[in-house]
């Protein structure tokens, strides 16, 4: 599975996660296996906005979820309607995160009431 996650500086597998979507600094990009085995395939950095339209960058990617802990109704709409599922990493960081998400134990986020489920 192709995964994101937004973080803060410097990025990576024990980065800390921003508290909202439009915070982050750096966009991880991994490739999760069964087991919760996990490759960093990718880093960017985020320029707040201002230089590329992130959502779109990360579709375009093919990524299949996002891992975060705040993200706007419009957002998450934008995101899940081109089917990328949103998952909420409460206060785990992305190596912890990769690991729930392989063992299911993730909630998602439901677009419709800005629940977490799982």
């Amino acid at each position: 599975m192709r995964v994101c996650i937004p973080t803060m500086s410097p990025g990576g597998p024990d980065a800390a996660l921003p508290e909202h979507f439009d915070l982050m600094e750096t966009v991880d990009y991994y490739e999760l296996h069964q087991g919760g085995h996990f490759e960093h395939t990718a880093e960017t950095r985020y320029c707040g906005g201002g230089c590329y339209d992130i959502v779109e960058a990360m579709i375009r990617r093919d990524v299949e979820a996002l891992v975060l802990k705040s993200v706007s109704p419009y957002t998450l709409r934008k995101f899940t309607s081109s089917g990328v599922r949103v998952y909420f990493a409460g206060t785990h960081s992305p190596r912890q995160a990769m690991q729930l998400l392989a063992d299911s134990r993730l909630p998602e986020l439901d677009p419709k009431t800005q629940t977490r489920r799982l």
